[in-house]
């Protein structure tokens, strides 16, 4: 198990967090680690917010038209030294400590460095959705 697997471990440790709801957004490209694992981003669906988890990957290159979209000073504010730091694989910032986000969108939008649909694209192992995982949940 690599230091980055290691590191998650310990964070589903100390939050107490199931496994099975953590909720995953591969990285623009399929990036992949040397095993051939796709890199990834984490997040978990807490009372009050949406934490996306230290030792999740975060897209460096930034789309031009997302320069002018609400999320980017988010982006911006959080592309610093006490949150992101260069991996070890090209392309990709990880992540130092976990930020809380009041919306999927936007945890996805800082991950991606893009705009994107947040509910649509984190996703569970299974492939479930993060908008059929809420409604489900609603309907309970």
């Amino acid at each position: 198990m690599g230091i980055k697997n290691l590191e998650i471990v310990e964070i589903f440790d100390q939050y107490n967090i199931d496994k099975n709801k953590i909720f995953y957004l591969n990285l623009t490209r399929n990036r992949r680690d040397e095993n051939g694992n796709i890199l990834t981003a984490q997040m978990v669906v807490m009372n009050d917010c949406y934490r996306l988890l230290k030792g999740s990957y975060i897209e460096k290159e930034v789309r031009e038209s997302f320069k002018h979209h609400v999320y980017y000073p988010l982006r911006k504010k959080y592309e610093t030294d006490e949150y992101m730091q260069n991996s070890q694989y090209e392309g990709c910032f990880i992540l130092k400590k976990d930020i809380d986000f009041s919306s999927p969108s936007a945890a996805a939008a800082v991950v991606k460095n893009r705009a994107t649909n947040g509910p649509k694209e984190w996703k569970l192992k299974d492939g479930t959705v993060l908008d059929e995982y809420l409604s489900n949940m609603n309907n309970d």
